[in-house]
């Protein structure tokens, strides 16, 4: 059931990274979005290894970093600030911390 989750979380990923180029509010809202489905792709470390997690971080990684209209690293939007991106940003590695924690820690 788990193996389903996961692909399901990282089909939702890649549909997600469409929302983040379009300018304004939509760019971070999806970000957020990809954030939660990232976070939940923590559960799928204890049943299914880390596959499901690593996707999930690369897809979530390359959107923020290279497609997200307010977070990418060149050309974004002239409003983000550094301190908005690193907020946001910060999230990110919240949760790949607390994955590779609890991947470290299962019985996988």
């Amino acid at each position: 059931m788990m193996k389903h989750y996961g692909r399901l979380t990282i089909l939702i990923s890649i549909v997600i990274l469409l929302p983040s180029v379009v300018p304004g509010a939509m760019s971070v809202l999806a970000y957020y979005l990809s954030i939660v489905v990232f976070a939940s792709s923590v559960m799928t470390i204890g049943q299914c290894g880390i596959v499901y997690f690593r996707a999930n971080a690369l897809i979530t990684a390359i959107g923020a970093i290279v497609l997200n209209d307010y977070l990418r690293l060149i050309g974004s939007l002239e409003v983000a600030t550094w301190t908005g991106k690193a907020a946001l940003y910060s999230l990110y590695l919240i949760v790949l911390l607390f994955g590779t924690w609890k991947a470290k820690n299962s019985n996988r």
